[in-house]
């Protein structure tokens, strides 16, 4: 009887990590190659990737639609490493989007003012995926008020380099 338990045990294990890493494959998928989905307040696009790569200890993407422009510069503490630790004090995000051109992170990368971009509170680079949060600030006029900007995206270039 011992037997059957652990066997029916061992079988309910497998397939639990089998659903939660469909659900994680699922996740990953749900953005086209060369796609960026952009949050902003209540507020949602995607965007086309027409640039992105890494660059020893840098990584770049722009990219735009008729709704909007985004930039990111990251940079990367463990260029090598399969999940690339980001160092967001160095690093800086803009978004051109309905609600003006949102900021986020180094001031002297967006070449604004010290107190005028937000924060940059999570960034990871994992295979293709590229996911950026922020509590970002409109640059050239923000009252102080940070907006939340979320960034997805999918380069398969930074997985070629890998």
């Amino acid at each position: 009887m011992p037997d059957r338990f652990l066997h029916g045990l061992a079988r309910g294990a497998l397939v639990a990590l089998f659903v939660s890493s469909v659900g994680a494959c699922t996740e990953r998928q749900d953005l086209k190659a060369d796609t960026a989905r952009v949050q902003w307040s209540d507020r949602r696009a995607e965007l086309d990737v027409i640039s992105c790569g890494l660059d020893d200890a840098a990584f770049v993407l722009a990219a735009e639609s008729a709704s909007g422009f985004v930039q990111l510069l990251l940079v990367v503490d463990e260029p090598d490493a399969e999940e690339r630790e980001i160092d967001t004090d160095r690093s800086a995000v803009t978004a051109e989007v309905d609600a003006g051109v949102l900021g986020a992170g180094d001031a002297d990368l967006l070449g604004v003012p010290a107190d005028e971009p937000g924060q940059i509170t999570r960034a990871a680079i994992r295979g293709d995926r590229i996911d950026v949060e922020a509590d970002a600030r409109v640059l050239g006029g923000s009252d102080g008020q940070t907006v939340p900007l979320e960034i997805a995206a999918r380069c398969p270039a930074v997985e070629d380099l890998a």
